[in-house]
């Protein structure tokens, strides 16, 4: 009889503190949405500090929020501080590692924290399943270009020359060939690339850049001059 009393009553306690548990983790759930929309707001009122403070509220309730831990990481990439947005980032995409517009917030930031092979191969990741992804395709290469590794470009310099011959359509692709031009140091011929294939994405804008400050350290000015009256000009057509 004690026996069975005295089983019924740590039964009833394991039920009631099972019962506590769930009720702690719907509450720390709860609250975690709440800091979480708070952050969300300040984030996109600008105001970062604030947004960091609140979203790191919700992640001491919920250390897993995948929302929040995106949050951190797009605070961070917006406040240039890149190399710490990838660590959060990725805790976010390990968590959903399908998801391909979290894997193309992470590709840009390390692009923006100069980490290009890593970049690489998360592109790769996702050309897995889109190998015609235009975009991604684009990245792959434009990646292995700004490395500035001879490794990584001689993997993809003929590559890259192929697509040109082929006639691509793909202006962007152009100005990756014309920074190898620039590189190899053949100034000229990277000039006639870019007066030929211009396009409005600004990788066109960037190269001609490139090309005016090597111009620039040659000494030839009037060829710097030049480039940056064509910008202008193209700039004030988009304006039209």
């Amino acid at each position: 009889m004690i026996a069975r009393t005295t089983f019924r009553n740590i039964s009833y306690l394991l039920y009631c503190l099972l019962f506590l548990v769930t009720a702690c983790e719907q509450i720390a759930t709860l609250r975690a949405q709440q800091y979480f929309n708070q952050a969300k707001k300040y984030y996109d009122e600008g105001n970062y500090s604030k947004a960091m403070e609140t979203c790191d509220y919700a992640l001491t309730f919920d250390p897993t929020f995948l929302d929040a831990l995106t949050l951190k990481g797009m605070i961070y990439y917006q406040t240039g501080s890149y190399k710490n947005s990838l660590e959060w980032i990725r805790k976010a995409v390990t968590q959903k590692p399908d998801d391909k517009q979290l894997r193309m917030i992470l590709i840009d930031a390390l692009f923006k924290a100069e980490r290009y092979e890593s970049a690489i191969k998360q592109i790769q990741f996702l050309l897995a399943n889109n190998p015609n992804d235009s975009e991604l395709n684009f990245l792959y290469y434009y990646a292995h270009i700004k490395s500035r590794s001879d490794a990584l470009i001689g993997k993809i310099q003929n590559e890259l020359r192929t697509i040109i011959n082929k006639g691509s359509e793909d202006h962007r692709f152009y100005c990756l060939v014309a920074e190898l031009e620039i590189l190899k140091g053949d100034l000229s011929q990277a000039k006639t690339i870019l007066l030929e294939h211009y396009t409005p994405h600004p990788v066109w804008r960037g190269t001609m850049l490139l090309l005016a400050d090597a111009f620039r350290a040659n000494g030839d000015y009037a060829n710097v001059v030049d480039i940056y009256n064509t910008i202008a000009e193209k700039a004030d057509d988009k304006k039209a």
